[in-house]
């Protein structure tokens, strides 16, 4: 198997779905070339014959005086202020044009608002044609017209895995670019891996030089953090010590001091007194002399 089948045949878990063993990378890849409805329009025989969900024109409502065209993809050449109407061609035949939303109502406010575009060389765009003055009109049987947006790519890509078409070969020419890129990636791996190992020492280097000039300001902050931390303490004890159950247990072991100091002294006169009184008792009986 080559790189590309096993890049390819990566599989996984989709964990917003639940679902194993999804290959995300061939999925993706799948996606990769769908831009409009080209690729589908091939696949089913034209654009009135896919799906139903997937038809470029959803309604046409009548809004203004003019028969406006409802699409749910992005249409090629439409501005977000602007909007499609329908018209009857010269041959009884529809006929598609770009005009702006809040272009005059059909009928007389349309024909005034051109008249004056047309006296003033169209300096103003009162009809909301556009400034050049030419009509633009759009080709709403071209599948290139309708642009597909990222949402709706899975939808298309399902689409044509239904009418059999191998999204993972050459209809889509998706899988073409890839092969491609990892074909350029393993002829010039080994640039890519020095780029890759300067720009990761380069991202080191300033990581590093980074943290050593803010290492200052951060050790300050520290300083700052563990003098405010010491002020809370300290006033909390100030707080804790002025209560008045505190301030007895004080009152009450300063005088148990005093009592024990009493005590001391009491107890040392007291044994001065009685070692006193041993030298003045009287001797009884007459002394001895021996003479030799």
């Amino acid at each position: 198997m080559s790189i590309l089948d096993q890049f390819l045949n990566i599989t996984g878990v989709d964990f917003k779905s639940g679902k194993r063993n999804v290959q995300p990378i061939k999925e993706a890849a799948k996606k990769m070339d769908i831009k409009d409805l080209t690729q589908i329009a091939d696949a089913y025989g034209g654009l009135e014959k896919i799906p139903e969900n997937l038809k470029p024109i959803s309604d046409i409502k009548k809004q203004g005086g003019y028969q406006v065209v409802e699409s749910p993809f992005n249409i090629a050449g439409v501005g977000k202020d602007e909007k499609v109407i329908q018209k009857v061609g010269a041959d009884m035949k529809p006929v598609y044009e770009i005009v702006g939303k809040d272009a005059p109502r059909a009928g007389i406010p349309r024909l005034a608002a051109g008249a004056i575009d047309l006296l003033t060389r169209n300096k103003f765009d009162l009809d909301k044609r556009g400034k050049d003055g030419k009509s633009r009109t759009l080709d709403l049987t071209d599948p290139s017209t309708f642009l597909v947006s990222q949402a709706q790519k899975s939808q298309i890509a399902s689409a044509l895995e239904s009418a059999g078409v191998d999204t993972t070969g050459g209809t889509t020419g998706a899988i073409p670019e890839a092969k491609a890129m990892l074909d350029f990636y393993e002829q010039n791996a080994d640039r890519i891996r020095n780029v890759n190992r300067d720009l990761a020492r380069g991202a080191a280097f300033d990581e590093a030089a980074n943290y050593a000039i803010t290492e200052p300001i951060r050790q300050k902050f520290l300083r700052d953090a563990v003098t405010f931390k010491q002020k809370q303490l300290l006033e909390a004890e100030k707080i804790k010590q002025a209560l008045p159950n505190a301030v007895q247990n004080r009152l009450l072991t300063a005088d148990a001091g005093f009592a024990t100091q009493a005590g001391a002294i009491a107890g040392q006169q007291d044994s001065a007194t009685r070692f006193a009184g041993l030298g003045m008792q009287r001797p009884f009986g007459q002394p001895t002399f021996r003479v030799g």
